[in-house]
């Protein structure tokens, strides 16, 4: 990241009071963002590609496809082209992150262009992609070293507040989608309501079922482990379930998150004895004054289930392959883009108690789409949901140079959710036919 020393200073609380409001658009220009993280394996083999491999990947990316480099010292740790980048999680997790665009088919046309990129490279270097929530064979302790400097302060800091933070870290992908606002109102309504709906689309793609070659007793492993990473910036936010939610009440929330880190000329300096208020409120600290740029930092390492930056990023599916990541996005435009899919979906859940909706993440994790919660059947939301989704998209009526309407990308889904069964079910029958045996997991579980 380059020096922070040109961002505006910030001399108080005040000069972020109307932070997310600059997130405002006109409604006829809101935008779909997709991301997407998997693993490489070296082909033929259980063992994940290191960061020596990454870097040869890197350079092969940008000498056929025209991607540019970012660096930390000589290092390449980052890949960007005109709205997309590439980046590199603390497993060596690959992630990337698509340009925003009204059309999900225009989104989803970039999104394959990528994806046959890597399956190009990855035959003529030998890498193996999975996209899946865990990874199913590699121990913590085999996870190679990515050297970038905020993971290492990461890696310290993060396994003192959860048990699974490294686990976090190293050893999940997911798939996830970033959708924008026309005003506070609504901005907080879409917030509101993604938070309560959100353990109900990770049931649709729960996929997560194994660790280490062996089941692991959870449909959604992944979404179970930030259960356990950190309670300070990570799970369902109380406040958001209340009617009078407004921007400022997520502003006073992230200003009491413990800060991880700054950055200044190209270097990360550790702040986890501190909360950004108090940052603030002292002009500043281990010798860094507070600045916007140190702002948007601290709100990339808050990890609730929603998250707010100048856009709203859905964050709780785990990966999975193919045309299945793009029902993600989907199914989540249709219900936030439309107003009538987004009232009916909060009305779904909206007679749930703040206890109740924590009880549904774990009773998910667990069960997937089998889950049941204060007598509601996570199956039968997940077919309502995915009918106000087709219902939303029809009346936001966005169609292809063929005709198509975007709720086409919704049918790598449609089976899967009827039936009730967790992609994570057709990997435990998978491990069941191969007898757990990590190769053919592999070689069966790959793009």
């Amino acid at each position: 990241m380059a020096s922070n020393s040109e961002s505006p200073r910030l001399f108080g609380e005040n000069d972020l009071r109307d932070y997310f409001q600059r997130g405002n658009k006109p409604s006829d220009r809101l935008r779909v963002g997709v991301e997407h993280e998997k693993f490489g394996f070296c082909s033929g083999t259980t063992q994940l590609i290191d960061f020596e491999m990454i870097q040869t990947l890197f350079v092969e990316l940008q000498e056929r496809y025209s991607w540019r480099a970012s660096y930390e010292g000589e290092l390449v740790i980052a890949l960007t082209r005109k709205g997309e980048t590439i980046t590199l999680e603390p497993g060596g997790q690959f992630e990337w992150s698509g340009t925003p665009f009204a059309s999900l088919h225009d989104a989803f046309a970039e999104f394959w262009e990528h994806r046959d990129e890597l399956l190009i490279i990855g035959r003529d270097i030998g890498i193996d992609w999975l996209a899946l929530g865990h990874n199913p064979i590699t121990p913590l302790d085999r996870i190679p070293d990515m050297k970038k400097q905020r993971y290492e302060i990461m890696k310290r800091y993060m396994p003192t507040r959860g048990s699974r933070a490294l686990e976090m870290m190293t050893r999940t992908c997911t798939v996830q989608a970033n959708f924008d606002w026309s005003d506070e109102e609504d901005g907080t309504d879409k917030f509101r309501t993604a938070m309560a709906v959100s353990p109900i689309i990770t049931a649709i793609f729960a996929n997560s079922p194994i660790s280490e070659g062996r089941l692991n007793g959870a449909m959604s492993d992944r979404y179970l482990i930030w259960l356990d990473t950190d309670p300070d910036r990570c799970g369902l936010l109380e406040f958001a379930f209340r009617d009078d939610f407004r921007f400022a009440d997520y502003l006073e929330y992230a200003l009491d998150v413990p800060m991880l880190f700054v950055v200044r000329d190209g270097r990360y300096r550790e702040m986890t004895d501190t909360t950004f208020r108090r940052y603030l409120a002292a002009g500043g600290h281990r010798g860094c004054e507070p600045t916007l740029a140190d702002w948007e930092v601290h709100l990339s390492t808050i990890f609730t289930e929603i998250r707010l930056k100048h856009y709203l990023e859905v964050r709780g599916a785990d990966s999975v392959p193919g045309a299945a990541a793009m029902a993600l996005p989907t199914i989540w435009k249709g219900l936030l883009y439309d107003e009538t899919a987004r009232r009916a979906a909060w009305e779904c859940v909206r007679s749930l108690s703040f206890a109740q909706r924590q009880q549904m993440v774990r009773a998910v994790g667990v069960s997937g789409l089998r889950a049941t919660v204060a007598g509601l059947s996570i199956h039968e939301l997940a077919i309502e949901l995915l009918r106000l989704a087709d219902e939303g998209l029809s009346r936001l009526n966005v169609r292809s140079a063929a005709g198509l309407t975007e709720s086409v990308y919704l049918d790598s889904i449609r089976d899967w959710v009827a039936s009730g069964a967790s992609p994570a079910e057709e990997l435990i029958a998978i491990w069941r036919e191969e007898r757990g045996e990590p190769l053919r997991l592999i070689e069966r579980f790959r793009q």
